[in-house]
C-alpha cells in the first residue's frame, strides 16, 4: 500500500513555504525545517518521549502554514498584531487533521507568545504549554539571526546572544537550555545543504496511507496555502480539487488513484506563489512579459512534485494542466501523444473552473452552459479532449452556480 510520509509532506510544504518566505522580510529558506530540528533537540534535553517529540516536531514543521496570508493582507507586516493573531489562529485551524492534533494546534496557536505577556495574545508563562514556549523562542531566534548562516566556530557568541533573549520576554530556563544545545555540530547541521538529512533523523515520522481520507485534509491544507495568494482566486484550487475528485468517482477510480488525483489537483498551482500578486490579480490583459512570468510557474511544479516517491504520474497530471493536445501549450509544448487521460482531465477541469468562477479579467460571468460552449470550441480546435468535455457537461452541470463539496461531502470554501 502506498504511503505519504511526513518528510514527503514537508518536502512539498517547505518548497511552497520557501517561496512565500522569500517574499516576506525576515524569513529565510528552510526556516520550518530548522525550527523542527531545533525544537526536537530541545525536547530531548527536557526528557520528552517519542510521542512528545513527534508533537513538537510536527508543530514546528507546520507552524507557519498560514504565512501566505501576509501576501494578501493590505499593508500586512509580521509585526501587525491583528494579522499576527490571525496567522496563529488560521494556522492552528488548518492542522486539525494531524496526529495529536489538539497538542499540535495548541503549539501553533501560541507560537508567538512570550513569558512576560508581550506576545501576540498577551499570555504569560503558564498560560500556554512549554513546547509552545520552545517553538516561540526558536522561531524568534532563527528569524532574527538566520542561524544557518553562522559558521560553527561562532557557537560561543551565539550562545551569549541566545541567553540575552531572556531580556526580550522569553523564559530564562528555556534560553539557557537552547543555548546549551547550540554547539558547533548543531550549527553545522542547520546549513541548507544538510538540513533535510538533519530533519529526517531528528524525530519520529508519521505516515498516511494514500487510501486514507486524511489525504483530503493534506490536500486542503496545501490548497489553502496556495489560494491565500490572491483574493480573486481564493477558491480556485479547492474548487478544482473537489471537481476533479467528483470526475474521478464518475470514471470509477479506486481510492488510491482518487486520492492521488485530489492531491495533484490541490498542488497543481503551487508555484503560482512565485507570481507577483499585481500580475495574478491584474484586471487587464497581461503584457507579453507578464504572461511569460505567469507561464513560468509550471516549470517548478513538476520539479517539486516529481521528487515524491510513487507520485511521478500525479506530478505530471498537475504539471500538464496548461498543455494542449495540438501543441502550443506550456511549459513544454507537449502534444496529444504525451498527455495521458488524467493530464487531460486536469486541464479540462481547470478550464471549466476558470470559466465558471468570478475573475477580475472576465468582463462577464459565465455559467456552466456558456462555459461548455467555449470548451467545445476549444475541443474542436484540438486543444482539449472532447470526450472529457462531454463528461464534464453531464457530471458538473448540477454544480452550476453552486459550491462543490469536497470528498467528505463538506464545503471547504
Amino acid at each position: 500500500m502506498q504511503k505519504l510520509r511526513a518528510d514527503i509532506v514537508n518536502r512539498i510544504f517547505s518548497a511552497g513555504l520557501d517561496i512565500v518566505e522569500s517574499q516576506i522580510a525576515g524569513a529565510t529558506y528552510n526556516h520550518s525545517l530548522r525550527l523542527a530540528v531545533l525544537a526536537c533537540e530541545t525536547g530531548k534535553r527536557l526528557g520528552y518521549g517519542q510521542e512528545q517529540l513527534l508533537v513538537i516536531e510536527t508543530a514546528a514543521l507546520f507552524h507557519d502554514n498560514s504565512l501566505s496570508r501576509y501576501l494578501t493582507a493590505p499593508g500586512g507586516k509580521q509585526t501587525d498584531l491583528k494579522l499576527l493573531r490571525e496567522h496563529c489562529e488560521i494556522g492552528a485551524r488548518n492542522l486539525s487533521w494531524l496526529p495529536f492534533s489538539k497538542e499540535v494546534c495548541e503549539i501553533v496557536l501560541n507560537h508567538h507568545e512570550r513569558a512576560d505577556g508581550s506576545g501576540a495574545f498577551g499570555k504569560h508563562k503558564g498560560e500556554y504549554s512549554r513546547p509552545a514556549a520552545i517553538v516561540s523562542l526558536i522561531d524568534y531566534l532563527d528569524v532574527t539571526y538566520h542561524l544557518q548562516t553562522h559558521p560553527p566556530n561562532s557557537a560561543p557568541l551565539l550562545k551569549d546572544i541566545v541567553r540575552c533573549a531572556a531580556s526580550k520576554g522569553f523564559d530564562k530556563e528555556d534560553t539557557d537550555i537552547f543555548a546549551d544545545i547550540l554547539d558547533e555540530d548543531m550549527l553545522l547541521s542547520l546549513k541548507d545543504d544538510k538540513i533535510s538529512r538533519s530533519f529526517h533523523s531528528a524525530a519520529p515520522q508519521w505516515t498516511v496511507d494514500m487510501e486514507d481520507e486524511t489525504i483530503y485534509s493534506v490536500g486542503e491544507m496545501f490548497s489553502k496555502i496556495i489560494d491565500f495568494k490572491s483574493h480573486f482566486t481564493n477558491t480556485h484550487t479547492k474548487r478544482i480539487a473537489n471537481a476533479v475528485w467528483i470526475m474521478g468517482k464518475y470514471y470509477g477510480y479506486d481510492n488510491t488513484t482518487l486520492n492521488k488525483l485530489f492531491l495533484a489537483a490541490s498542488l497543481h498551482d503551487i508555484c503560482k506563489l512565485l507570481i507577483p500578486t499585481d500580475i495574478l490579480e491584474k484586471p487587464d490583459k497581461l503584457t507579453k512579459e507578464e504572461y511569460a512570468v505567469m507561464k513560468h510557474h509550471m516549470d517548478r511544479t513538476y520539479e517539486i512534485l516529481s521528487a515524491i516517491p510513487d507520485f511521478e504520474d500525479a506530478a505530471l497530471w498537475a504539471a500538464n494542466h496548461h498543455e494542449k493536445l495540438a501543441g502550443g501549450g506550456y511549459p513544454e509544448g507537449k502534444t496529444a501523444e504525451d498527455l495521458d487521460f488524467n493530464s487531460r482531465l486536469m486541464a479540462c477541469t481547470d478550464i471549466w473552473e476558470a470559466l465558471t468562477a468570478h475573475r477580475p479579467y472576465q468582463k462577464t460571468f459565465y455559467g456552466h452552459g456558456r462555459a461548455l460552449e467555449i470548451m467545445r470550441d476549444m475541443a474542436d480546435k484540438n486543444f482539449i479532449d472532447p470526450a472529457i468535455v462531454s463528461d464534464i457537461d453531464k457530471v458538473l452541470l448540477k454544480y452550476d452556480g453552486k459550491k462543490i463539496p469536497n470528498p467528505s461531502g463538506h464545503y471547504n470554501y
